[in-house]
């Protein structure tokens, strides 16, 4: 029997204790820093923004129907939005701080895998990466699906490994609930969850479960998650899944040229991402690791999920665009958490040890990307001499809205009859977002874009149309002529030497 002297004892418990409080304060320091990062970048949009940006203004309106399907995608950040757009005076703060919350929460649960498996100070080298990323600082000032669809990318990273190496009920189910909730936030969720379960039939010591509860059990619960949903969208038409796998007219030359595209665009991504993990080994250590990590997938089960976790939808999205979906740069939002973990899995740091060169250069890169949006706001009117539609000052348009439509109507304004397209739906948006009433926006007088709407409800009612481009006597809605046309001097966020004019009329109810 193996006796262990007290005095050897004392020191391997005294060896835990380091190692564990070693742990516990790097745990700390970097729930401090992710707190930070949060804060900064939910604060930073709020003084510089001054209005909420297009997909943010389409799920005001859109959200605030409260729908199970709507034509273009899944509803659960549109009702983030809805429900922040309510909060008053905290409402431009609240849907940043949202957008906030959604990317670093898939930040965590993906840097999860590696605490497990690698240690806190791999697990800390995967979030710094992901911090020195444009998908977890500026792009989500902009909450839309891809922002909403991070935290479940995220688990679902974490809960699939566990699930496979472990086969444990309760991972099975995590990992479930994460492919049907992230449904429920944009399909793209797929995208990771294919290739996962093609490695899960290659691999035999993962496959064999296919004989157990577990994985039965995980693709019941993802249907009965996401059946609700995918329901409302077959019984009112698959406009969603149309608009997402809509084919790219331009023919079969385009679509290489629109892949390539995309390669070169996540090959920008990694490389980006490569330079916290570079500061940790140094730029010839990191290639050589790189190198390593493929001839490792083969027998080391974690390394060949995290080349599945980040490749494998790289690789769906390209296959896709091959055969005419046309792939945007805004995917990539979710594989940059893939990404993080990855660089920092492929790299030998020690368990318990991060190179102090890495936090220092993660530190300048976020001090980098703050000043950069900043610079960019402030200086915009140097650059530009007229304002885009993202600079609408949606406060001071809602007003004018609110005075036209006090002198013509009593009361709150029901209806906001959108035209112009992308600048329509904004200001439609911002007027919705930054009025004391609750208008249901017809999108640029379109039925297909806007099923929620009551038409002889809109017939029976005076509605505010809202258009940046010129209205005319032939413009009407449903039939109906618009009237009170006025040209107004847009009001921009910034000083512009010339500004764009926004239009607006009434439509009154048929005689």
């Amino acid at each position: 029997m193996l006796r262990i002297k007290p005095r050897s004892a004392l020191r391997t418990a005294r060896t835990f204790s380091l190692f564990a409080g070693k742990s516990a304060r790097v745990g700390l320091l970097f729930c401090a820093v992710i707190l930070l990062h949060g804060i900064v970048w939910a604060c930073l949009p709020l003084l510089l923004e001054g209005s909420i940006r297009l997909d943010v203004a389409e799920h005001v309106f859109q959200g605030r129907e409260w729908l199970l399907a709507y034509p273009k995608q899944p509803p659960f950040s549109m009702w983030l939005v809805a429900a922040a757009s309510m909060l008053g005076p905290v409402r431009y703060f609240a849907v940043y701080l949202l957008a906030q919350t959604l990317a670093l929460s898939g930040l965590l649960f993906a840097a999860l895998l590696l605490l497990r498996q690698k240690g806190s100070s791999v697990a800390a080298l995967a979030a710094l990466a992901g911090l020195a990323s444009p998908f977890l600082t500026y792009v989500p000032i902009e909450l839309n699906h891809n922002i909403g669809v991070m935290p479940f990318w995220g688990l679902a990273i974490v809960a699939g490994f566990l699930a496979f190496e472990r086969g444990l009920v309760r991972d099975w189910l995590f990992f479930g609930a994460a492919v049907g909730l992230g449904m429920w936030a944009k399909y793209s969720i797929l995208q990771l969850a294919v290739p996962l379960a093609v490695v899960f039939f290659a691999v035999p010591e993962w496959r064999r479960q296919i004989a157990t509860p577990g994985p039965w059990l995980s693709a019941a619960l993802a249907a009965a998650i996401a059946g609700p949903q995918l329901f409302a969208v077959v019984n009112h038409g698959s406009g969603t899944f149309l608009y997402a796998l809509r084919p790219n007219p331009l023919g079969a030359g385009h679509n290489l040229t629109s892949s390539l595209e995309f390669l070169l665009n996540s090959t920008a991504l990694l490389t980006l991402m490569a330079i916290v993990p570079a500061a940790a080994a140094g730029w010839s250590r990191l290639r050589h690791s790189i190198a390593q990590s493929f001839a490792r997938a083969r027998a080391d089960r974690l390394t060949l999920y995290l080349h599945v976790v980040l490749f494998g939808p790289i690789a769906v999205i390209v296959l896709a665009s091959l055969f005419g979906v046309r792939p945007r740069v805004q995917w990539l939002t979710p594989v940059a958490l893939s990404a993080a973990v990855w660089w920092a899995e492929i790299l030998p740091v020690a368990r318990d040890h991060l190179p102090r060169r890495a936090i220092k250069i993660a530190g300048g890169l976020a001090v980098l990307f703050a000043a950069s949006y900043s610079v960019w706001h402030l200086a915009k009117p140097l650059a530009f001499a007229s304002p885009s539609y993202t600079d609408f000052d949606g406060p001071a348009l809602a007003r004018i809205a609110e005075q036209f439509w006090r002198t013509h109507n009593a009361g709150p304004i029901p209806y906001i009859v959108s035209f112009g397209e992308q600048r329509g739906r904004q200001a439609a948006g911002s007027i919705a977002f930054d009025t004391s009433d609750r208008p249901h926006v017809f999108e640029n007088a379109d039925h297909k874009l806007s099923p929620w709407i009551d038409l002889d409800d809109l017939n029976g009612r005076d509605a505010l149309v809202v258009s940046p481009r010129p209205l005319t006597s032939t413009d009407n809605v449903a039939g109906r002529p618009i009237s009170f046309i006025s040209e107004f001097d847009r009001p921009t966020i910034h000083s512009f030497s010339r500004s764009r004019p926004i239009f607006f009329g009434i439509v009154r109810p048929e005689k």
